[in-house]
């Protein structure tokens, strides 16, 4: 048999735990793209930075590569427009990765 005391304890106890403020994203059955369709989408100025961050990080990465070509491969001859000259190797390679960055 159940007390009115321990009721009211169970009872309290349900309150508070109803109460309980869930961390963003630790509320079971919470996710955040549930949060996003609730509070909106992300703000345009917001992606357009991400977009911005993204071809930088592309061109960066790219000419990194175009420069390792040139180290690895290069044309020590001179015949080659590209890999002959480390400067237009990394130009060549950033605007590659630029490019497939924005795509």
């Amino acid at each position: 048999m159940v007390s009115a005391d321990q009721q009211g304890l169970v009872a309290d106890c349900i309150r508070h735990a109803r109460s309980f403020a869930w961390p963003l994203g630790a509320e079971p059955g919470w996710n955040r793209s549930a949060q996003r369709k609730v509070h909106g989408r992300m703000s345009e100025d917001r992606k357009q930075k991400r977009a911005y961050w993204k071809v930088a990080l592309g061109v960066v990465l790219g000419a990194g590569a175009g420069l390792g070509f040139y180290l690895l491969v290069g044309c020590p001859s001179g015949g080659c427009p590209i890999t002959s000259n480390p400067y237009v190797s990394g130009l060549y390679g950033g605007a590659m990765g630029g490019w497939i960055a924005w795509n």
